[in-house]
């Protein structure tokens, strides 16, 4: 349990400086300033800080996901790692479906829209879950160190979370990329039978 308080310490601590560094940015007067430099470093500090926020709040919310559906989550992962590409290629579909159910109805049904728009960014969230563990899970047990549950979700989530956030490959590609993944083996987990756990004992992680 002493390491699991300093992981949210360090959470804190990293959530405040993201705090601190937008609205350094962003205080006072919001028009650009004339010097090209000082521009970019406005720029930089509030994309830093926009980044550590989100992978900040992005990791509670994983570590709460996990602490509350230990069972459900590792299925979801192990489900993930038997079928990589079939949940890659599954994903990149629903993403095109989900996209072009939002666009038809934006303009005739916003509240229709705005529904879609709750459940896909659900499923989203879940599903990168089960892809952002089991990168961690590949990278410790590659690194020879036993993994844990939220030692998983934390190596692999802020690996997921910074590769994403490179501008424009990140944005367009990577970001795609992993959360079709995941996003495909949450549609799968619905036809199919639940996996047999690949990965630790949870239980003993979440005493």
């Amino acid at each position: 349990m002493k390491a699991h308080k300093l992981l949210v310490i360090l959470l804190l601590a990293l959530f405040i400086c993201g705090l601190f560094l937008v609205g350094y940015a962003y205080a006072g007067d919001l028009k650009i300033p004339p010097k090209a430099k000082e521009f970019r470093w406005n720029f930089l500090t509030a994309y830093g800080g926009l980044i550590f926020l989100l992978w900040a709040t992005g990791l509670a919310a994983h570590w709460l996901l996990l602490g509350s559906f230990p069972n459900r989550t590792e299925r979801l992962t192990t489900l993930f790692e038997r079928s990589p590409w079939k949940s890659l290629l599954i994903g990149l579909v629903n993403l095109f479906v989900i996209m072009m159910l939002v666009g038809v109805t934006s303009e005739k049904l916003p509240p229709l829209a705005m529904i879609f728009i709750v459940i896909f960014g659900i499923s989203l969230f879940v599903g990168i879950h089960s892809r952002s563990r089991a990168l961690g899970r590949k990278i410790l047990k590659a690194a020879k160190h036993e993994p844990s549950a939220f030692a998983e979700i934390t190596v692999g989530w802020s690996i997921v979370a910074f590769i994403c956030a490179i501008p424009f490959l990140g944005w367009f590609v990577l970001a795609v990329f992993y959360f079709a993944g995941g996003l495909g083996a949450l549609t799968l987990s619905f036809f199919k039978k639940p996996a047999k756990s690949g990965g630790v004992d949870l239980d003993s992680h979440l005493d």
